[in-house]
């Protein structure tokens, strides 16, 4: 069986797509286009948040206490 691969993606509201659905912000549009042209990707790990400083993303990884590893990571 094919593992997906695992996807970490951080940042501030471009990630997360300010006021769209989930599914149109930018690592679930990745994902699904990645997956319909044949690479398995889990669904994305997101950290973000809008109007975050480089400062406050790191605060924010950090407190994640994030144990795995993950095959992409995009920011």
């Amino acid at each position: 069986m094919k593992k997906n691969l695992s996807y970490l993606a951080l940042g501030d509201s471009y990630t997360i797509g300010e006021a769209v659905a989930q599914a149109e912000s930018f690592p679930y549009q990745l994902t699904a286009l990645l997956n319909a042209n044949g690479l398995a990707v889990a669904e994305p790990k997101v950290i973000a948040k809008t109007g975050w400083t480089t400062g406050e993303l790191q605060q924010a990884i950090q407190q994640e206490q994030i144990a795995d590893t993950f095959d992409l990571g995009i920011t």
